[in-house]
Formats: structure tokens, C-alpha cells, sequence
């Protein structure tokens, strides 16, 4: 529909306008706007020709019904494309756990039976004192001192412990046989030498004093040529070594 810009001029409505010279104006729906006629119906091409003969000066517009058209069908929707599930993953077999290892409390050595002719505190202090005991002897006679062995003290314990296994009370042992034989397998070297036994004496005093009241055994403690001593005790039995 086209407006004019113009004022408004005579209208013409439907079956108002004269007829043609050549053929009846057919009977259409018109409306008038200002200088434009607009014409509903069905167009045809000599129509508009005709109209254009009976109103030269006029614009006329014609308005031609569309078609039947199919109404466009609505498209369904495309499917949103789905976010890929993630593909489960195989579980990793767990690993066990393990619990830290406590470390072990260190155990306390043992002190061997045979140390030094020590075999606990009382061994070692019983020991200790036999020794003091026959240099202080050898000093009121003038004598010098013996040195306190080791390896002489250790072979006195496994005498003193034999003695003590094997029930019996003699040099001659029947594990080590005679003390100079025993002193020689277990590596003491010796010019001369010489040994003291005695089992029940509770102290090493009540044993020195044994030995010195006996003449064979004070011999022995008080001899000039010796210059080492060994000691051990173990259960009640004592046994002194000399060396020179």
C-alpha cells in the first residue's frame, strides 16, 4: 500500500467509477487512500490495463494474494551433540599399606663368664681383692709385685668352672688335665709355674687366709720367681695361677 504525500483528494469507493467504452469494470473490492486505489481480488493482467484506461490519473495498486503456500513445517530440533562421558579408567591395584618397622630395642650383651676372671660384679670385685690381697702379702715380705694376666685370669675361671660343672676338687682336671697342661693348650707360655685351689670360702679374705695358713699354698703366693698372677672364681671355687 502506497500513501501519498499530497492532501487528501475525492475518494472513490466501490461501484462509483463509470464504465469503460470497451467492457464492463468487473466488480472488485477497492479502498481509496488519498491518490491511490488498492484493489483486493485476484489479479489479472488486462485488469490492471483497464483500470489504468478508467482512471489515468490515479495510482493503483494491486494486491495479488499470495499462493497457498505449504506452511513451513517445523524442523525438529537437531539433538545437541552429548558431552563424551570420560571412559572409566582402570583402577591402579592399591599398593598394601605398610606400617613402619619399629626398630628393635638393642639387647644388652651378655657379659661372658670368662672376662678378665670376671663373671658379674661380685666375681670381679672378689677377683680384684685376691690380688691386692697377695701383693700386700708380698710387700710385708719384701717382695716385689705381681702383675695381674689376662689371658692367665681367664684360664683360672675355666678351671674354677670345671671344677664346678665336673663335681670335683683336684688340679688335675678331667676336661683341661694338670694346670701346666691347661695353661699351655689355651696359649699362656710360662718359664715355671705354679697354681692354688679352694672351694666354699664366701670372701676373698676367708680365702687368703686359707692359703696363707696352708705352708704349700703360701709357697706359691710368697715364690720370688714368679711375676705374674691370674685369678678366677666362679660358683664358691677359687683358683690362683702363677707364671715366671
Amino acid at each position: 500500500m502506497v500513501v501519498g504525500a499530497l492532501a487528501l483528494t475525492p475518494v472513490l469507493s466501490v461501484g462509483t467509477a463509470a464504465a469503460a467504452p470497451e467492457c464492463p469494470a468487473p466488480a472488485v473490492n477497492t479502498n481509496v487512500k488519498g491518490q491511490t486505489i488498492v484493489v483486493n481480488g485476484n489479479s489479472m493482467t488486462d485488469l490492471n490495463e483497464l483500470l489504468s484506461k478508467w482512471f489515468p490519473n490515479w495510482n493503483i495498486v494491486v494486491n495479488k494474494p499470495e499462493a497457498n503456500k505449504p506452511k513451513p513445517q517445523p524442523q525438529p530440533e537437531k539433538p545437541k551433540p552429548q558431552p563424551e562421558k570420560p571412559k572409566p579408567q582402570p583402577e591402579k591395584p592399591s599398593k598394601p599399606e605398610t606400617k613402619p618397622q619399629q626398630p628393635s630395642k638393642p639387647t644388652t650383651p651378655t657379659k661372658p663368664e670368662n672376662n678378665n676372671g670376671n663373671q658379674g660384679t661380685e666375681a670381679s670385685s672378689n677377683v680384684q681383692q685376691v690380688v691386692e690381697l697377695v701383693n700386700k702379702e708380698r710387700a710385708k715380705a719384701g717382695l716385689p709385685a705381681l702383675k695381674y694376666d689376662e689371658k692367665l685370669s681367664q684360664v683360672a675361671h675355666l678351671k674354677a668352672k670345671d671344677m664346678i660343672d665336673n663335681n670335683y676338687f683336684d688340679h688335675n682336671s678331667p676336661t683341661y688335665g694338670s694346670p701346666f697342661d691347661m695353661m699351655r693348650s689355651q696359649g699362656v707360655s710360662y718359664n715355671t709355674a705354679g697354681e692354688n685351689i679352694a672351694k666354699g670360702q664366701r670372701s676373698a679374705e676367708e680365702v687368703m687366709k686359707d692359703w696363707m695358713n696352708s705352708p704349700g699354698h703360701r709357697q706359691n703366693i710368697m715364690k720370688d720367681g714368679y711375676t705374674k698372677i691370674g685369678v678366677g672364681y666362679y660358683n664358691g671355687a677359687w683358683v690362683q695361677m702363677f707364671i715366671g
